[in-house]
């Protein structure tokens, strides 16, 4: 049963059916997800604008009533009866003061009074009485200083100057400016009380949410207005406020509200709205809820159309499979009814063609194999030319004959050592230290039968024996150099065996001053074969080896000689 059930998951249209419905899951997650964030955003985006034109408003509506109690400040501040009364201090004067103070006090139910303080003490009002300090020299009272030089900023007191308490009702906004006489000479101050609570008239209906609300600070960090009237007295909350003020527009985090800020022009003060998120909750829980009802549906929708899209998917691929199932060992080509869908009939193309290049590459597999053995024989039938040997020995009889003890001594080990080297035949590889030993061992010989029209050097600046190359790679080469180059330029001979590596790679040079020749021209097989190994020889062993991009890569030039290069990798 377990085998079954196995088996059943493993079947294609099974797993394209369950790869397809976790697809469609995750992507419907996915785009919820994107979906979620992207509406989140838009709704917190136009909650934030919202609340900024919302405070925006309010603070236009409260400069726009200052703005008022300014100009009516300027109006009375530059009254003919104001600057007389100061100036005359008559009965006249101030009695048509106190007339245009009524006048002006009964325009507006929001002034609570209106008083003209001259610098000499005298006072003219209207409305409520202000109770405050006066002197014969008002320059040493320092409230009436402090309204000198307030340059029209509202300021919060508690009504009629009295010491400031928390009942709300007494509070008052004052705004103040100096009075100067044509000649600029300060003459006194007018000040105008106006009822806190209008600035609650314009606040209260903000909509901020159930939680929100907004303050109001003045810039040298006075509480101007905060729903909740401890703020007022305590200084840390005030502190607080002003912590706020600090953060720029936008959802705070860390105190889940939504602030904006604005000045309040015709005076000091920033107002400052905090809006909780009691739309935005809602409006993302209704999302959420919509999202999971539509993802269902989807995924379900989508599985259930993937079953189908599998089964569709698979049904030709099983009727090729049954028919691939009837080759035989001949590599016959597999057919199915022309009728089957395109895909199966370019699988079936593309199988038929993989079975003609599997063919093709047995074949040519074999012919390597065929031609590996072809020249591994070669290469043993190589290893000791009879004719190099019979001229070998004939100099070792004449430097017997000539006394050249040494030297007998010289060529016979190095013949002894080449004749070792040479009959290994248990190996296709050997360490290139092996390969410059034979090689050397063949230059001494043939240095001595041609004493001295004939040197050599062989430089490698590596340890040779941590480097495999193909046997007798280097002889053939060298052995082309003496008999075809340099034997016959009729000049003394020299041949330099060089090894550089980079990296990943082993470069050999081998170059004589031979007479050289135009590697334009074809060579003939006399003037490239050596007792049965020449250069097209090693040539084609090194591309067996190593791949068609190595090989032999000849440079020559008449009357100045060969250089061989051939590359061999680290590995």
């Amino acid at each position: 049963m377990f085998k079954f059930k196995s088996k059943r998951m493993n079947q294609m249209n099974v797993r394209i059916s369950i790869y397809l419905g976790v697809t469609t899951v995750i992507a419907v997650t996915l785009l919820s997800a994107l979906f979620y964030m992207s509406a989140s955003s838009i709704v917190l985006n136009d909650a934030l604008k919202q609340t900024s034109e919302a405070v925006e408003q309010s603070g236009k509506y409260i400069e726009g009533y200052l703005d008022k109690v300014k100009s009516l400040s300027d109006l009375i501040a530059m009254h003919p009866d104001t600057i007389d009364s100061l100036k005359n201090e008559s009965d006249e004067s101030k009695n048509a003061l106190k007339a245009l103070l009524d006048v002006a006090s009964d325009s507006d139910d929001r002034i609570v009074s209106i008083a003209l303080i001259g610098k000499d003490g005298g006072m003219v009002y209207a409305g409520a009485q202000m109770l405050m300090e006066t002197s014969s020299d008002m320059m040493d009272e320092s409230w009436y200083m402090e309204a000198k030089n307030s340059h029209q900023m509202p300021a919060l007191n508690s009504a009629r100057r009295t010491e400031f308490t928390m009942d709300k009702n007494t509070w008052v906004v004052s705004v103040s400016r100096e009075i100067v006489d044509e000649d600029n000479r300060h003459l006194g101050v007018l000040l105008i009380d106006i009822d806190y609570n209008f600035i609650e008239d314009y606040l209260v209906s903000l909509p901020l949410g159930d939680t929100g609300y907004a303050f109001i600070v003045s810039a040298n960090g006075q509480v101007v207005y905060h729903p909740d009237v401890s703020y007022f007295a305590d200084a840390k909350k005030a502190q607080s406020l002003i912590s706020i003020c600090e953060l720029g527009p936008g959802h705070q985090s860390e105190i889940g509200l939504i602030t904006f800020k604005t000045e309040i022009g015709h005076s000091d003060w920033i107002m400052v709205g905090l809006s909780s998120l009691d739309n935005v909750a809602f409006l993302r829980r209704q999302l959420v809820e919509s999202m999971i009802l539509v993802g269902l549906i989807v995924m379900v929708l989508g599985m259930i159309g993937g079953a189908l899209m599998a089964k569709r998917m698979t049904s030709p691929i099983e009727k090729l499979e049954n028919a691939m199932k009837t080759i035989d060992g001949k590599w016959r080509h597999v057919s199915i009814p022309a009728a089957g869908s395109s895909e199966v009939v370019e699988l079936t193309m593309q199988y038929n063609n993989m079975l003609d290049k599997i063919k093709s590459l047995l074949q040519e597999l074999t012919d390597k194999q065929e031609m590996i053995r072809k020249y591994e024989l070669q290469a043993l039938q190589s290893q000791i030319n009879p004719h190099f040997l019979y001229n070998t020995l004939d100099t070792i009889i004449w430097l017997a004959e000539f006394g050249e003890t040494d030297k007998v001594v010289l060529v016979t080990k190095s013949l002894a050592e080449l004749l070792r080297l040479s009959l290994k035949q248990d190996e296709g590889l050997i360490t290139l230290k092996e390969e410059l030993d034979h090689v050397s061992h063949y230059l001494t010989i043939q240095e001595e039968r041609y004493a001295e029209e004939l040197d050599y050097e062989i430089i490698c600046s590596m340890d040779a024996s941590l480097y495999m190359v193909p046997k007798l790679i280097l002889q053939p080469i060298v052995e082309n150099a003496i008999y075809h180059g340099i034997r016959e330029g009729g000049a003394h001979g020299h041949i330099s065996i060089e090894i550089n590596q980079s990296e990943e790679n082993l470069w050999i040079d081998i170059a004589d001053n031979g007479k050289g020749f135009d590697p334009a021209k074809p060579m003939n097989e006399d003037r490239v074969r050596l007792g049965g190994v020449g250069l097209s020889n090693v040539d084609q062993r090194l591309k067996l080896v190593y791949g068609e991009d190595f090989g032999l890569k000849i440079d020559s030039k008449i009357g100045v000689g060969t250089t061989v290069t051939f590359t061999i990798p680290k590995r």
